[in-house]
């Protein structure tokens, strides 16, 4: 059975001192490809290719947005739940490109290939940040 990403991005709204959901879809976007070594660097999916977890699930923020709350309340298959700053979910790309490239021997252009939806996620997060409005991506998995 296959794993599955669903993942979101939140920033901070300074004026409502609360984080809400940015209105864009990830699903139907960036995350729609499995990459197995990312989500075993994000937090413990299947890890593959000599993978290393870098940052262990954390669970949901405490200050989750209610929008997102809602999303994830009551979905049972839902588990490994946790999220990302904005620099983290770099460092978790940068880990996973020097892995597969240096340990598995994967070319670099076929790493980058793979890893293009991350950063297309990690230049939208950095957007919000250059805005001054730090951002998250928070995710979990399903099979």
């Amino acid at each position: 059975m296959a794993t599955d990403i669903w993942g979101h991005i939140e920033y901070f709204v300074k004026k409502k001192k609360t984080f809400v959901l940015a209105p864009i879809d990830l699903e139907a976007e960036e995350l729609d490809a499995r990459n197995y070594a990312m989500f075993c660097a994000m937090g413990g999916g299947i890890c593959v290719d000599g993978i290393g977890i870098k940052f262990p699930a954390r669970g949901l923020p405490d200050d989750l947005s209610l929008e997102l709350y809602k999303r994830q309340k009551g979905e049972a298959d839902f588990h490994t739940k946790s999220w990302l700053a904005t620099e983290e979910l770099k460092e978790c790309i940068d880990y996973v490109r020097e892995k597969l490239v240096t340990k598995c021997n994967y070319t670099v252009e076929d790493v980058d290939e793979s890893l293009e939806p991350y950063l297309k996620i990690y230049r939208r997060m950095k957007d919000f940040e250059d805005e001054g409005e730090p951002a998250r991506l928070v995710f979990w998995f399903d099979n």
